[in-house]
């Protein structure tokens, strides 16, 4: 290029070329403050990819579940079998069937594991969360590092409209990336 050999010319998109498109997808997951990117187009990249995300409903009364897209989710969340509104988002990857038998041994009255009590208290926290504030809430725990605790108690509180939501959400999202190597498992 210093030579004069080759030349550089500028083209206006309106939309980023697919290499664009997955480099600032990567930093809008990872991370803070991306130098040049307007916060708009990260909240539509964080909005376009929670929507695209796949998460399990399952209700705690009749154990019905289903694996669906965020964006398919209805506002208000109810089962169909039951009627219920009693539905838990359940982690990526995570077995419905499990996770019933958990509700099941509750109902029941039976003693649970330290490790089933706290997968209780996680599902009913997140039941706790759909049931007040419907698909916000799923939206807000399809995006990563959001459970119900913090759903509940710094993003959906703080969310009065949808653009509000996404950046409570970045804002969750970058919170967990910058604490999350100092967390013991």
């Amino acid at each position: 290029m210093r030579q004069g050999r080759a030349a550089v010319k500028v083209v206006r998109a309106e939309q980023y070329t697919p290499t664009a498109q997955h480099i600032i997808d990567q930093a809008a997951k990872v991370d803070a403050a991306v130098q040049g990117i307007p916060t708009t187009t990260i909240l539509q990249l964080l909005k376009r990819r929670i929507e695209e995300r796949e998460v399990t409903l399952l209700c705690l009364n009749c154990g019905w579940h289903t694996t669906m897209k965020v964006r398919y989710i209805p506002e208000q969340i109810k089962c169909p079998r039951c009627g219920m509104r009693q539905i838990a988002v359940l982690k990526y990857g995570e077995d419905p069937l499990r996770a019933y038998q958990i509700a099941r041994k509750t109902k029941r009255k039976q003693k649970l594991t330290n490790e089933e009590q706290e997968k209780w208290q996680e599902m009913t926290q997140s039941a706790l969360a759909v049931l007040q504030y419907g698909k916000k809430a799923v939206i807000a725990m399809a995006a990563h590092g959001v459970g119900p605790q913090t759903a509940l108690r710094k993003v959906l509180p703080r969310a009065k409209t949808e653009e509000e939501l996404y950046q409570q959400i970045l804002e969750a999202e970058r919170q967990y990336q910058r604490t999350k190597p100092f967390w013991s498992e």
